[in-house]
């Protein structure tokens, strides 16, 4: 999740890690990943996953972007309600944007 693609080179797929999450390239994940890339490719592939700061947006990355994006939308969506809004006026209610979280 935290990778990004550094190429495919015959029998050797590169992947780049940032190096701030260097405590999770481990065997039993480099050998997840052959396997499901082997898979994929329809070929034997080894992994390589570098150190280095990805150069493309991550699908970590990419999924923190879509959380906030909910989190945005769903702020949004209740100070806008009416109801919420007749609430707050009638009893000098205030919105508490932590406590408020998307329906997934």
């Amino acid at each position: 999740m935290h990778c990004d693609w550094g190429g495919h080179d015959g029998e050797r797929v590169t992947l780049r890690l940032d190096p701030s999450f260097s405590h999770m390239r481990s065997d039993a994940i480099v050998r997840r990943i052959e396997k499901a890339l082997s898979e994929y490719f329809g070929q034997p592939l080894k992994v390589e996953i570098v150190l280095a700061a990805p150069q493309n947006e991550t699908p970590a990355q990419r999924a923190e972007q879509d959380r906030a994006e909910r989190q945005r939308q769903a702020v949004e969506t209740i100070e806008r309600d009416p109801n919420v809004a007749a609430m707050r006026k009638a009893f000098g209610a205030e919105l508490v944007p932590n406590s408020i979280e998307p329906i997934n």
